[in-house]
Order: C-alpha cells, then structure tokens, then sequence
C-alpha cells in the first residue's frame, strides 16, 4: 500500500501538468486563436493622437517583423508619443497574444539581446488615474519599472522602462507574472519607455508617469478594461468598429 501512493500521486501531478500545458497550448482547441484575433483588433484601434500627445509609428523592418514572429505576437502597436506643449517623448510597445508567451517575456529577459541591460532591481510601481467618468473612482494600475543601460561609442545610454500585463481586469505587474495569469487564454503587455540621464532619475516627474495618467482612460476605452471608463459588460463601437492599421515596430525589442 504504503508504495502505491507515490506512484498515485505522481500520476496526479502528471495529469495536472498536463492538462495545465494543454490548455496553455490551446491543444483542445478552447478558442484562444479567435480570442487573440478579437482582442488584438481592439489593440490596433488605440488612437494615434490624443490630448496634448502625438504619435509616429516605428518603421516597419525584417528584424523587428521576425522579433514579433520569435515573441508570438501577432498584433502590436509600436510608436512614439510627443507631448506637443512641452516637447517629452515616449515609446509605446502595446501588444496583445497567447499569455503562455507575453507572460513570461520581460524587458529584463528581451532587452540584454539589442545590448540594454538592466542596472537596478525592478520596481513595482502603483499609479492611480484620474476616471473621466463623473464620480468614478480612479483607474488603478500597476507597473514595474527598472532603467537599462546600453554602452554606445559616444557614452552609455540609460532607457526607464514601465512595464504592464491586462488580462480583462485590468493593469497589473505580479510578482509572478506565469503564475498569477496560468489560466488565462490572452494578455495584452503594455511598455513605456524612454531615455533618461544617468542621475537625477526621479519617477515623481517622469514624463512617463505624466503619460501613463493621459493614456490610461484612452486606451481602457479601446480594450475595454473593467474599472476604466467603458463599463466592462459593453463592448466599445468605436473599437468595433476602428480600422485595422498596420503595426508597425518599436526602436526596441519586443518580447
């Protein structure tokens, strides 16, 4: 008796593993693919302007058309915000896939292949914004956050990074990110990023920060997030029904 229970109690864990990368791998067919497809249209639907920000999208290489392909990242937007009043710029690499993928894809595992490696611990970071809706409460979201460096022949180069997953209930940053979304079948990432100076760095007055509070009712309206400013139970018309422009790609790697 006494050597039958391991054995039993392997073969639980056996079958729970794999009925776990089963459904990670949509093996069943539970309709993660038309999911992806749904949800990244929403994704391309975030507005190329907005309040005092202007977008560029990123141009369109064989390198950054195979990083997406490598990161099973079928739909993204990738492009540069400037802040027509004060002249600041920052990068946005929105995407949306299988979470099996964007899970576990960090800037601290992506960025050290184009050179970027991170020279502090991440932080997670809390950001409440503003609801536009009246008597809302505020949109609450969370981001880690770290800077990378980059050694160039002109001196080194520091990027700050914020970075975010969504998978319907808004923006989150857990300690473990395979973990806390290991049922879910899709996942939007969210980075905001830009270039800093060595010293000085302070996350009070990033221009990141002031951008995220701009974007965040924007883009909740787009995705149709819970506790942004489109109920969750009504599916925006304007996402519906948003053209589908190309994605284009970010000076940075996807992953």
């Amino acid at each position: 008796m006494k050597a039958i229970i391991p054995v039993a109690v392997a073969i639980v864990l056996l079958l729970f593993c794999a009925a776990v990368n089963g459904y990670w791998t949509d093996r069943w067919g539970s309709g993660a693919a038309t999911e992806i497809e749904e949800y990244g249209k929403r994704v391309l639907s975030l507005p190329l302007n907005f309040g005092d920000w202007e977008g560029t999208d990123s141009t369109e290489t064989d390198e950054s058309k195979a990083q997406l392909k490598a990161a099973h990242i079928d739909f993204a937007v990738q492009r540069t915000y400037r802040n027509v009043k004060n002249g600041q710029e920052v990068s946005v690499f929105l995407a949306c896939g299988p979470q099996r993928h964007l899970a576990i894809h960090e800037p601290k595992s992506c960025f050290p292949a184009a050179g970027y490696n991170m020279v502090e611990s991440e932080l997670q970071f809390p950001i409440d914004v503003e609801n536009p809706a009246s008597g809302a409460p505020p949109i609450k979201t969370e981001f880690y956050t770290a800077r990378f460096r980059k050694d160039e022949v002109t001196g080194p180069l520091y990027l700050r990074i914020f970075w975010s997953w969504n998978a319907g209930d808004g923006w989150v940053a857990p300690s473990w990110p395979k973990v806390a979304f290991a049922w879910e079948k899709v996942l939007y990432k969210l980075y905001v990023m830009g270039v800093v100076q060595e010293r000085g760095d302070n996350l009070t007055n990033d221009p990141r920060v002031a951008f995220i509070h701009d974007l965040m009712p924007v883009l909740d309206k787009c995705l149709n997030v819970p506790g942004g400013p489109v109920d969750a139970a009504a599916a925006p018309a304007e996402a519906a029904a948003a053209e589908a422009a190309p994605a284009e790609a970010a000076p940075v790697p996807a992953g």
